[in-house]
């Protein structure tokens, strides 16, 4: 297989890891748009994250701090997982020794990022990603910026840098990637992918029917 092949491959459960970037309350009240909707989008994420055991790593300001905690619905799905508090008052999460450390102890070179704010800790903690040869996918709506502009240039500015943007549905997708339940593992993650999109994607309530339907003919 070509690096061009393995780099721009499907992702899968175990090449794979997620940093989450400041998604403390306080940030999240000056984010433009819905903050519902990013809300939604970073909790569908972690628990994406959580059914297929990737690694988590938390990039966070101290909870004192003028930003305030975690996100409590996000909070609750990744209590136990690693979360770093940042030492230096940076923008740029990889600037820290401990949260780097922490993601190259995940031994995954896929990184997929999200946080607050797209254009600000996002796009610079995204660009020394890629700079120490991680490959990045974005999730744009499991992140949240200060206006559209903003936004859009820097998700442009960093897909030119070689990142990928995809969505926290496209990415659950792409993990499940079939139907087979002959795969126990396969059979076992169906079903959290089910109740995430069931909870999390307007629309895709009936998908219920459709899971346990297909669930019953395999049997």
């Amino acid at each position: 297989m070509s690096n061009n092949v393995e780099r721009f491959g499907a992702l899968t459960p175990e090449n794979c890891a997620v940093l989450l970037v400041d998604h403390n309350l306080g940030f999240i009240q000056v984010c433009h748009g819905d903050r519902t909707d990013i809300k939604n989008g970073v909790v569908a994420l972690a628990r994406t994250a959580r059914v297929y055991n990737l690694p988590i790593v938390i990039s966070k300001t101290p909870d004192d701090s003028i930003s305030g905690p975690l996100i409590p619905q996000l909070l609750e799905v990744v209590k136990d997982c690693q979360m770093v508090n940042r030492k230096l008052a940076d923008m740029d999460s990889l600037n820290d020794s401990e949260v780097s450390a922490a993601l190259k102890a995940t031994g995954r070179k896929k990184i997929v990022i999200a946080g607050i704010m797209t254009d600000v800790c996002v796009l610079m903690t995204t660009l020394h990603a890629l700079k120490d040869g991680y490959e990045v996918y974005v999730v744009e709506n499991a992140s949240g910026g200060s206006d559209p502009v903003s936004v859009r240039n820097a998700l442009t500015r960093m897909q030119q840098a070689g990142a990928t943007v995809v969505s926290w549905l496209t990415l659950l997708s792409e993990l499940q990637s079939n139907w087979n339940y002959a795969d126990p593992e396969k059979a076992r993650t169906a079903g959290g992918l089910v109740k995430i999109i069931s909870d999390h994607a307007n629309g895709w309530s009936n998908l219920n029917d459709f899971y346990y339907g297909i669930k019953s003919s395999s049997s």
